[in-house]
């Protein structure tokens, strides 16, 4: 039975959103727009960083960044959980000075940075990568969460999983498209994978973003597009305005994969195996 109420929807609604659930983690993430708190960011900018190529069954190679928190804050003897984020939007881009500076010369990551550095202060490894036919990725991208692409994230679940500074426990995040991959990547039912975080993940393409209520919404996907567009072109120029303008001035593209470099790491410390 529906109780009925004379307070408008639209007031019901804030009223909700004031009743908010701090009380369960009063420490936890801060405000959004605020400044990360210094030692949050430090476990980024001074994260054990390098990136890779793994080779998928049919040749395709997936690049792929592994960071772990910075060198003596965590016990690795046992291995660490591990965060893997699957993006459309590039699993990171190269900074122009004087960003390079501020971040050591990791990649700056416009939209998943600050989840990035508050897993690496808790003590998680990270593991983004650049899904196939985007990034620094080869090998051709079709169209959103193919068949390809999932069977991608299955593998490079096995690998993270095999390293030796994983615990074999992957955990998987993602916002958006990126959440969606998270979604599909449960149903691969990989044993490692033990948890799930998806934020705003789309449930019905059609309904949710293509036609919501069956009328097109040509604004979304049209910019949508040509963000993509300027992402698989390493052209950031050509971004809708005014991000086609300010956009290039902080970042210069994709951020390339170079095998064999490690920043941060410990002389002593263990490596990732071969894929």
């Amino acid at each position: 039975m529906s109780v009925k109420s004379d307070i408008p929807l639209d007031q019901q609604a804030l009223k909700l959103a004031d009743s908010d659930d701090r009380h369960w983690a009063a420490n936890e993430t801060p405000a959004r727009g605020k400044r990360l708190p210094k030692g949050i960011q430090k476990a980024y900018n001074h994260s054990q960083y390098e990136s890779k190529y793994l080779t998928m069954r049919d040749g395709i190679r997936i690049a792929i960044d592994v960071m772990r928190p910075p060198w003596g804050t965590f016990d690795e003897t046992k291995g660490l959980p591990c965060i893997l984020l699957q993006t459309r939007y590039q699993r990171g881009s190269v900074a122009r000075w004087p960003i390079s500076k501020l971040l050591n010369g990791r990649p700056v990551d416009l939209l998943g940075q600050e989840a990035k550095s508050w897993f690496l202060a808790a003590g998680y490894a990270v593991c983004c990568i650049d899904v196939r036919g985007t990034g620094a990725s080869f090998g051709r991208w079709r169209a959103p969460w193919t068949p390809e692409e999932r069977a991608d994230s299955r593998e490079v679940v096995d690998w993270i999983s095999h390293q030796p500074w994983c615990n074999g426990q992957v955990c998987l995040y993602g916002v958006s498209y990126d959440g969606t991959i998270a979604l599909f990547t449960t149903a691969e039912q990989h044993p490692a994978v033990k948890a799930a975080a998806p934020q705003y993940a789309f449930w019905d393409l059609y309904g949710d973003i293509a036609l919501p209520g069956g009328i097109a919404l040509h604004s979304f996907v049209g910019t949508w597009t040509q963000h993509c567009l300027a992402m698989d072109t390493n052209d950031l120029s050509k971004l809708p305005f005014p991000n086609g303008i300010v956009v290039p001035m902080l970042i210069s593209g994709a951020m390339p994969v170079v095998e064999g470099q490690k920043m941060g790491h410990h002389k002593h410390s263990s490596s990732s195996s071969s894929s």
